[in-house]
């Protein structure tokens, strides 16, 4: 489906088509993680730009729920991380 509308075959391959399969993903996927994967991450196009993307939606909609621990478990800099993140969420919804 994808290669129809990609500029060279290749979906994923590009900055317009990269974030659409992404998003497709994650509608598609609800809040499964694997869905996410079988939809975003195992495809014949550029796999990892719209793996990427599509785990980054799915952390901001669902944290870590449902994402194996051990993808994340010993996560190098995960305190780091974590506590950027927190900032991260205090400053968007702090009132302006």
């Amino acid at each position: 489906t994808y290669k129809k509308w990609s500029s060279e075959g290749r979906g994923g391959r590009r900055g317009h088509d990269a974030p659409m399969i992404a998003y497709d993903a994650l509608l598609a996927a609800g809040n499964s993680w694997t869905e996410l994967c079988h939809r975003a991450m195992f495809h014949s196009g550029e796999s990892a730009a719209t793996g990427t993307i599509a785990g980054c939606l799915f952390g901001l909609l669902h944290g870590l729920d449902g994402v194996p621990t051990g993808l994340h478990q010993e996560l190098e800099h995960k305190a780091a991380l974590e506590e950027l993140g927190a900032a991260l969420h205090r400053l968007s919804t702090e009132e302006k």
